[in-house]
């Protein structure tokens, strides 16, 4: 009581956002504001002398509810009283509570198991050598992870990464109710989470409100929708987002709540689907167990006995909560009684489960023993469970639609990965990957209309019928369709007569997005728009009237202009578009352009106008947007621009679902891409001299290094044309091993989704869904870092080549065999990059001798591979990131001593098709560059395309400043086979 300051955590003053990051503890003086204390001069005893006292916090600390005591709590303590040694009154009248806190502070100081975060003592995690938690470790992480506002810090926690909580600026209080409806971290028990207290208000809800049988349908289900309405409470809880409730209820698997089939309604369940839904739990359970070791077939578990599903305490609280609701005796008071319950519950209600009985001797009948030993449940065949699902998925959804119309057949893996079959998957208790692919596939072998394809990781159509849509309103409404009323469904006014400010800025932030540079150059739709207006601008002659003298292109023909119907050629920009009228659609986009304060965006209105015609933004008909940059891009470069394999491989599909248009089956697209995978390791020669010098000059920090922050980029521009074979080289994996995504023994760990450092795997997932298979052949381990290590890898598309066979030739390169499956030329395809590369990317002397020679047993080996083809017509191609120019490599390797065996007159795309290959493939730390990043053919190919270079070769830190992901430029070429 004789404190000046307030006991309560709650009454404090609040803690500043400077005072939280350094960790510097705060006081209040006299006056309320805050000060830091003085420190007290060091003495060698002082160790000594603050021992006990820092024993009784540590120990108050780690006992507390939540970790965390306010430092005037612990002044209340009488052990903290008692420990405390005695104050010494200072000349100046220094006040001795301002002492005493500047003794725990002290005391804290020298602890390893408590650290000061603002004004409170919190407790210290204790990590282990693999960075994970320790069996010791206290309940609340610690300060550094959690008061920093940017960054995101994970933290293993019973063998789950998990995020700590960024509490930046937050009081104590709040971080105490952050904490009391938080996740639980180590031993700390928490209260119930928010998902938690949504299902439980939704309960109390459905259980009390009379109201609601106005809103009930047919079946007792009252809509998401009315039910936020009526209760704003619950609005308040889900954000005003009803689909959220939808997702707490699924994700409980213990609540009363049932919610229909659309999950845009719900209402309490039965006592059968009480019981059934923990009968289910338990099998779910089983399969959850056991799904590691699952090989596919038509059982996901083995039958259980009754008696066995008795003993589980959840199906014994639902029978007990049924029994005593109802005033069964004869539920409670037997076996027997019991089992019949269950047996009838699960019978009337379950479609996952089957009864199956059985005689003594263990043959299915029925026989005279008691009902608890005489029946098993068991769980559906596989086909049942999750082939309605497939078959509607793959006959209804526009992207299945539009892989069957352009490549033939549906990627396994996009299938698997779709959300709709991860739920059909989870509801059977799968949820990893590879045995979810490998109950798909037997599912699939029980149906008329699709068959698994040769290469097993794709789904044909067995026949061609009327292909199912989805109806126009679904379509448009999307999600907001799922959450309709049942009592009274009002049309919503899509047409609107004045922007709104929400869609101004959305639209802003998405022209923001697609108009930076390197999304400029990896947007199909928008690149396309700019080939068209290179082709027209170079058709017409400067001074008279034609197509090119319209101003499309201005800056020497390097500033693209757009007219508002070509960006609504973008879905989601589309979607904002078709609020509006057509009249008020430029009215929109200016005020997307003109919002006042906002972050700068790369476009603007284009004022070149007739006299007659309005000045005004607002005023315009048919705006026009021109970028505020000179944007340095690359086209596609070719022979003759007219071939239909030319503009088939630049031209845009018939719609968002099919944004790539079909290739003659005669032609074959290449892509090599060195990524550099090591600038993402900071034990990596590179990472460690580049990331930090790009941080130093160019505020580039090292989370744009990030594999995490790099991955989505390098799919963009692997996948912008759709092509047929890709070549990587410095790819990260895991294991120094070869792998091959055909292989059954490889293919669980290309799929294992607990492997953030395997960056072959994470890439191969995306491709996967685009239906390409992958051969890995590793280089060397990475320093300092165990298991990691580079290497090349080789795709194909599935659907248009199939893999003969597959090797590493020593460790400078991948080699693959592969068969056309729709005329094209068959190909021998090597991907490379040798130790004596990194050694130079590393800054070792290694000379240009060195490196050719690296490369003559992979070319040695590849004339045997061509020697030894299926067909005659085999081509080879030799693509990497080979260290030297094209005319050094080739030179060297003519002159190898294999050359003889088959001559190849190799050739580079780039040349056969420009005449001259690019001055700059690879960028260097010192504002240099080399050519190093080559595809070789022989003269079997003929190069039609090939990505040009661009027109002014950009530095390193500006390749990175504009988003490029890697410190070497992406080569693409398009072939066919001469003579055809």
């Amino acid at each position: 009581a004789s404190l000046p300051f307030p006991k309560s955590r709650s009454t404090c003053p609040p803690i500043g956002p400077r005072e939280f990051l350094s960790g510097a503890p705060m006081l209040s003086n006299e006056a309320g504001l805050l000060e830091t204390p003085r420190r007290m001069e060091s003495s060698t005893t002082m160790d000594e002398m603050y021992l006990p006292l820092r024993t009784v916090i540590e120990e108050l600390v780690q006992n507390s509810e939540c970790g965390v005591m306010h430092m005037l709590d612990l002044l209340c303590i009488p052990a903290v009283e008692a420990a405390l040694p005695l104050p010494e009154v200072t000349e100046d009248g220094a006040d001795p509570v301002q002492l005493r806190l500047q003794q725990l502070q002290e005391a804290v100081e020298g602890s390893s198991l408590v650290d000061m975060v603002g004004s409170s003592v919190m407790a210290r995690p204790i990590w282990g050598n693999d960075g994970s938690w320790t069996a010791q470790q206290p309940r609340v992480p610690t300060g550094l992870g959690m008061w920093l506002e940017q960054d995101v810090c994970y933290a293993n926690f019973g063998g789950t990464m998990c995020p700590l909580p960024l509490l930046g600026y937050w009081d104590m209080t709040q971080c105490q109710d952050y904490w009391n409806d938080g996740p639980a971290y180590g031993n700390f028990r928490k209260k119930d989470t928010v998902k938690e207290r949504t299902v439980a208000l939704v309960t109390e809800i459905l259980e009390t409100q009379r109201n609601l049988r106005h809103y009930q349908d047919d079946e007792g289900f009252v809509a998401i929708t009315d039910m936020c309405n009526l209760n704003t409470k619950l609005a308040e809880l889900v954000f005003h987002q009803p689909y959220l409730v939808a997702q707490a209820v699924r994700s409980c698997q213990t609540g009363r709540v049932k919610l229909d089939s659309t999950c845009r309604a719900l209402r309490l369940m039965t006592a059968d689907e009480m019981i059934t839904q923990a009968v289910e739990g338990h099998f779910r359970m089983r399969v959850s167990a056991a799904e590691r070791n699952y090989e596919g077939g038509e059982a996901l578990c083995d039958p259980v006995l009754v008696a066995e599903l008795l003993a589980d305490p959840l199906i014994a609280r639902a029978l007990a909560g049924e029994a005593a609701a109802s005033s069964h005796d004869d539920v409670a008071a037997s076996a027997s009684g019991r089992a019949a319950r269950l047996l009838e519950a699960v019978e009337n209600v379950s479609e996952l489960l089957e009864l199956q009985w059985l005689q003594e001797d263990g043959t299915e009948d029925a026989g005279s023993a008691p009902l608890e030993v005489s029946c098993n449940i068991t769980m559906r065949p596989t086909y049942e469970l999750l082939l309605k699902p497939m078959e509607t998925l793959l006959e209804c959804e526009p992207r299945a639609v539009g892989f069957f119309e352009v490549d033939g057949e549906v990627p396994l893996q996009w299938l698997v990965d779709h959300p709709e079959m991860r739920h059909a998957f989870r509801n059977v208790g799968l949820m990893t990957t590879k045995a979810s692919l490998l109950a798909a596939r037997s599912a699939l072998a029980n149906t008329r209309r699709f068959a698994i394809a040769s290469s097993g990781q794709s789904v044909q159509r067995t026949q061609r019928g009327r292909v199912a849509r989805r109806t126009e309103p679904e379509e448009k409404q999307g999600r907001s369709l799922a959450f309709v009323s049942n009592k009274k469904i009002k049309p919503s006014c899509t047409m609107r007569g004045i922007p709104s400010h929400k869609d101004a800025c959305s639209l802003r932030k998405l022209l923001a997005f697609y108009f930076q540079p390197f999304n400029l150059q990896h947007n199909r739709v928008l690149l396309s728009l700019v080939e068209d207006l290179r082709r027209s601008e170079a058709t017409g002659k400067a001074g008279k009237k034609g197509p090119g003298s319209k101003g499309h292109l201005r800056s020497l023909g390097q500033r693209p202009i757009f007219r508002l119907q070509d960006i609504c050629a973008l879905p989601r920009v589309q979607r904002t578009f078709d609020r509006y009228t057509p009249e008020v659609a430029s009215a929109l986009l200016a005020a997307a352009l003109q919002e006042p304060g906002a972050t700068p965006v790369p476009v603007r209105i284009h004022h070149k106008r007739e006299a007659h015609e309005p000045r005004g933004a607002w005023g315009l008909t048919d705006p026009m947007m021109e970028l505020t940059y000179v944007p340095k891009l690359r086209f596609v470069e070719s022979v003759d621009p007219t071939r239909p394999e030319v503009v088939a491989l630049t031209a845009c599909g018939p719609n968002a679902d099919q944004p790539l248009a079909a290739l003659p089956s005669n032609v074959c697209v290449v892509v090599s891409y060195s990524v550099s995978s090591d600038l993402s390791d900071a034990s990596s020669p590179k990472a460690e001299s580049l990331v930090q010098k790009l941080s130093e000059t160019a505020g580039i920090g090292p989370e744009n290094f990030s594999w995490e922050t790099r991955q989505p980029k390098i799919f963009r521009q692997l996948s912008l044309h759709g092509p047929d074979v890709i070549c990587l080289q410095g790819i990260q994996s895991v294991g120094f091993a070869q792998r091959c995504s055909e292989n059954e023994s490889d293919y669980g760990w290309f799929v294992d989704e607990a492997a953030p450092a395997n960056h072959l795997a994470q890439l191969y997932q995306q491709l996967a869904q685009g239906n390409y298979g992958a051969f890995f052949a590793p280089t060397l381990k990475l320093p300092v870092s165990g298991d990691l290590c580079l290497g090349n890898v080789v795709f194909w598309k599935r659907s248009r080549y199939c893999l003969h066979r597959s090797q590493a030739l020593g460790t400078a390169g991948a080699c693959v065999e592969l068969g056309s499956r729709q005329g094209g030329p068959p190909l021998v395809v090597c991907s490379a990059k040798s130790a004596a590369v990194y050694a130079r990317d590393w800054a070792d002397a290694a000379t240009d001798e060195a490196i050719v020679s690296s490369f003559e047993d992979a070319q040695a080996a590849l004339m045997d591979w061509m020697l030894e083809a299926v067909s005659d017509e085999t081509q080879p191609l030799f693509c990497g990131d080979f260290g030297v120019d094209t005319r050094t490599l080739v030179q060297g390797l003519s002159s190898c001593p294999y050359s003889s065996t088959l001559p190849l007159a190799w050739k580079s795309a780039q040349a056969s098709v420009l005449g001259e290959d690019a001055q700059a493939t690879c960028l260097l730390a010192d504002g240099s560059c080399r050519c190093s990043d080559i595809i070789l053919h022989d003269t079997g190919l003929e190069a039609l395309a090939t990505f040009g270079p661009f027109r002014e070769t950009p530095d390193l830190v500006e390749f990175f400043q504009t988003g490029y992901p890697s410190d070497h430029i992406l080569q693409m070429a398009l072939f066919v086979r001469r003579g055809m």
